[in-house]
């Protein structure tokens, strides 16, 4: 998909969702930054989450890093054994 529709996708879902927290529902929701004038990132007065708004769906996150999303480099997180114990004080 294309800049203009990813913007003019965004722009309809904009009016159509609600911005409250996808995580706890609160509707105390504040503005934090926009990017052009489409995304906003926006943080939870309840349960302080930051989040994207408009929100994808699951099925949407899922299509994208299943079939659209292409990275050259991954890393693969090492195995338990091989990350040091370190003690934090």
């Amino acid at each position: 998909m294309g800049k203009i529709g990813f913007a003019a996708k965004s722009l309809c879902k904009s009016a159509l969702q609600s911005s409250s927290c996808p995580y706890c529902g609160s509707h105390a929701t504040s503005l934090m930054e926009r990017k052009h004038l489409v995304l906003q990132l926006r943080k939870c007065e309840a349960c302080k989450l930051q989040y994207r708004f408009p929100k994808d769906d699951a099925a949407e996150n899922y299509h994208f890093y299943q079939d659209a999303y292409r990275e050259s480099a991954v890393t693969e997180l090492p195995a338990a054994s091989e990350v040091p114990h370190h003690n934090c004080q």
